[in-house]
């Protein structure tokens, strides 16, 4: 049987009980016309994925309902057009949005890392003079205990001494800050 002679609407019958020359006679009359047509609004990789999807959903659900099947088909890809773009425009609001919420999150990190900041020259405001200039020369000018007795003119022990009052006080002042921050975050 010439399957070249077919009519569409024969074709179409064959085809939706698996007849494959009848299938791929209808897909060597069509799929280049509408890929090509499908190419006027999208992107040539595109194009191909909306004309291949529509052949496997007609391969796979047949519809012998179909009355004209050229029309049939390049309506479909102009449906195919158009959940593109809406699949283009999801994911282009998806980043944006996540864009937005790194930006707040950053935010949020950045006056988190301020309060942290005057939270802890609150708490160094309380120690006593020596024991606070030891350990900002330790901690922020990154100075060693040996550099600081010298400086200082202490010895090793008492710059270690001062170091860990500061240590201690510190824990204490930022215990409510911190479990703050684990609270909002949910760690606590």
């Amino acid at each position: 049987m010439d399957y070249q002679h077919l009519s569409d609407e024969e074709l179409l019958k064959k085809s939706a009980q698996y007849d494959r020359q009848a299938f791929h006679v209808i897909y060597t009359r069509y799929a280049r016309r509408l890929f090509d047509f499908a190419c006027r609004k999208v992107v040539s990789e595109v194009a191909e994925e909306i004309v291949q999807d529509i052949f496997i959903r007609l391969w796979q659900k047949p519809d012998t309902a179909i009355d004209n099947l050229s029309a049939y088909l390049f309506a479909a890809v102009r449906y195919g057009w158009l959940n593109h773009f809406r699949e283009e425009l999801i994911k282009e609001k998806f980043i944006a949005y996540s864009l937005q919420q790194s930006q707040n999150e950053c935010l949020q990190d950045e006056n988190l890392i301020e309060e942290l900041q005057q939270v802890v020259e609150q708490a160094m405001a309380t120690l006593p003079e020596k024991t606070r200039v030891v350990f900002h020369l330790s901690r922020f000018e990154g100075l060693s205990h040996k550099e600081i007795a010298q400086q200082l003119s202490l010895s090793e022990k008492s710059v270690e001494y001062h170091i860990s009052q500061a240590l201690k006080q510190l824990r204490v002042s930022l215990r409510p800050f911190l479990q703050a921050v684990l609270l909002a975050i949910g760690l606590y």
